[in-house]
């Protein structure tokens, strides 16, 4: 997302939120509010914010390999096939500007690289995208005009798009299709409102120049760091750490300190992080729960519950419908020897003599939880005095989204508008065109695949929390290979039986239940499984953290990832190199 913002306007722009209470048509791409809770769209309740917008007349579309929460609420649900999100949105793109049916006035004020765009993408006709995508040409006709006609409305994709191939180019084809149909900073489209506990983006603003990469290089392929919009923070790509650590020479990690993350279940290629997390001199998990990342530790530091705690709602200021905050106090005591999870960082800076620069703070003196709440928000919009006034919540200022003053004055672009016909986009449309077709599940034709995996997550489990809650567990106790029942009679298993998953990098053992959820060709696996804690596989065994890795931002591939499935009492067989149909 960073990478396609960065091409498409050239500076971080503040329009991340649908204004979905005002939109006549929605679009979600690879992502699943509804069950994830994304911030993909306004949050509180989204399942009954996008039931009410449906009920008031609004046009809802989804693009997902699977049947997901969300898309069980749509008009229309393209069901992709992994990995070919690109080609399908580039041949909707090529639908609507064949038929005349973008915003002319828009886009000649705002957008720039049209000629080039349409160039590129007019080789997606319907016929191409269908074969590769799955989708029925017409089904996608109808889908590209039921976005652009609406009057209103916005695109937004997530994590499902995010962690499969050409996930750069696909993140700003979304984007386009929004610039192409007039969606950004208007009305009931992708908008933005003033926050609370960030400081204030005025109107008409100059370009907030921040380069999307850092320029500093991992040791580990020439991976290069970028920039995290989102928090204001510099940051490399995950599959970088496991190599970094097990790596010698200048530069090799030798400590890390995990706070309220789980590398051991969620970093691709399972195995060498779990390696990784043993070799290192030190291993510090700052966690509530003992992880499967704590049981590598060798210091596990015991910090409050969210309810043992003041806090304030830092985190999604800018994912609310409106300008909403709130401070709460703890709502019960610690335990003795319980801290804060800032008083760990802040202890280690004390000790090894590095200063934290935050207003009204001194080093020499550790500060109380609220006197760093106050320095942390010192630039907000509401002073923190303020918002403590009201501990049952309030919102400041209008309730529907802010438009206008930000496009056309905050683009980064020497010329201001956005490159919708940005050059690296355009080599790599051209890249996606020269891929050969296959109707299996490998990329290339030699590659004797049966399937293609997704990846998601299970509404169970956020990440990898829920399975050590017995009231979550008692609901699910491990994730589920779902294969469409064709499929599954295809290779003789039966619902609960046990199979063999097997990509070209690593194989697992898996519960199998049938579901329609996917398409006979497609098999889908909940990633956050496979802990100490639940009876669930982790996905992660099935994908490498150095082949198949985005070559811009270094992301490993995590999701339609070429797999075959087999039996488990077969897969031993030497002669079954692929998934095949029994013979009786």
């Amino acid at each position: 997302m960073i990478v396609a913002a960065s091409r498409l306007f050239g500076s971080p722009l503040p329009l991340q939120l649908l204004d979905i209470e005002h939109a006549d048509v929605a679009m979600f791409v690879g992502t699943n509010p509804v069950g994830s809770h994304f911030m993909s769209m306004p949050q509180s309740d989204p399942r009954r914010r996008l039931q009410d917008a449906r009920k008031r007349g609004m046009k809802l579309l989804v693009i997902d390999p699977r049947r997901t929460e969300t898309s069980r609420l749509a008009d229309i649900h393209l069901q992709v096939r992994p990995g070919e999100d690109a080609t399908l949105l580039a041949g909707m793109i090529n639908v609507i500007i064949e038929r005349g049916l973008i915003d002319h006035a828009y886009v000649e004020a705002h957008a720039g690289g049209l000629e080039d765009l349409t160039e590129a993408v007019r080789p997606f006709d319907l016929d191409y995208v269908a074969r590769r995508s799955g989708v029925a040409p017409e089904l996608v006709e109808q889908a590209a005009a039921m976005f652009a006609t609406a009057p209103s409305g916005g695109a937004t994709s997530g994590t499902g798009l995010h962690m499969a191939r050409h996930q750069n180019l696909s993140t700003q084809l979304v984007m386009t299709l929004n610039v192409l149909c007039g969606r950004y900073d208007r009305r009931g489209g992708m908008t933005r409102h003033a926050g609370v506990l960030n400081f204030e983006v005025p109107d008409f603003s100059d370009p907030i120049t921040i380069s999307g990469y850092t320029g500093p290089k991992s040791r580990i392929r020439g991976i290069e760091g970028s920039f995290n919009y989102l928090g204001f923070f510099e940051e490399m790509p995950t599959n970088t750490l496991t190599d970094e650590i097990l790596t010698p020479g200048i530069g090799q990690v030798r400590a890390l300190i995990v706070h309220g993350g789980n590398p051991a279940l969620v970093f691709a290629d399972a195995e060498s992080t779990a390696r990784a997390m043993q070799e290192l001199e030190l291993l510090v998990v700052d966690d509530l729960f003992m992880s499967s990342t704590a049981h590598h530790a060798d210091y596990v530091m015991a910090v409050k519950h969210p309810f043992e705690r003041v806090d304030v709602t830092k985190l999604m200021d800018g994912s609310y419908p409106f300008p909403f905050s709130q401070y709460t106090e703890a709502l019960v005591d610690a335990p003795d020897g319980v801290v804060d999870d800032w008083e760990i960082f802040w202890g280690l800076a004390q000790r090894l003599g590095f200063r934290i620069d935050l207003p009204g703070i001194d080093m020499d003196h550790t500060p109380t939880t609220d006197e760093m709440i106050d320095a942390l928000h010192a630039d907000s919009r509401i002073p923190m005095s303020e918002v403590r006034r009201h501990p049952d919540g309030k919102i400041w200022g209008e309730r529907d989204p802010l438009v206008g003053g930000i496009v056309g004055y905050m683009s980064g672009h020497a010329d201001q508008p956005m490159a919708i016909g940005h050059p690296e986009v355009l080599a790599e449309l051209a890249e996606v065109l020269v891929e050969p077709v296959t109707d299996r599940g490998g990329y290339l034709p030699h590659e004797e695949f049966a399937f293609r995996m997704i990846t998601y997550r299970m509404k169970e489990v956020y990440c990898t929390q829920g399975q050590n809650l017995p009231s979550l567990a008692a609901r699910r106790r491990y994730n589920p290979l779902l294969m469409h029942p064709d499929a599954m009679a295809d290779i003789g298993a039966g619902t609960g039986e046990t199979v063999v998953v097997r990509s070209g990098f690593g194989s697992v053992e898996a519960i199998v239940e049938p579901s329609d959820d996917v398409a006979p060709g497609t098999v889908a696996l909940a990633f956050g499984w496979g802990g100490p804690d639940d009876e669930g596989v982790n996905v992660q065994h099935l994908i490498p953290d150095d082949e198949l890795f985005d070559p811009v931002t270094g992301l490993a591939l995590q999701s339609a990832v070429p797999v075959n499935v087999f039996p488990a009492v077969e897969a031993d067989d030497p002669r079954r190199t692929t998934s095949t149909p029994r013979t009786s």
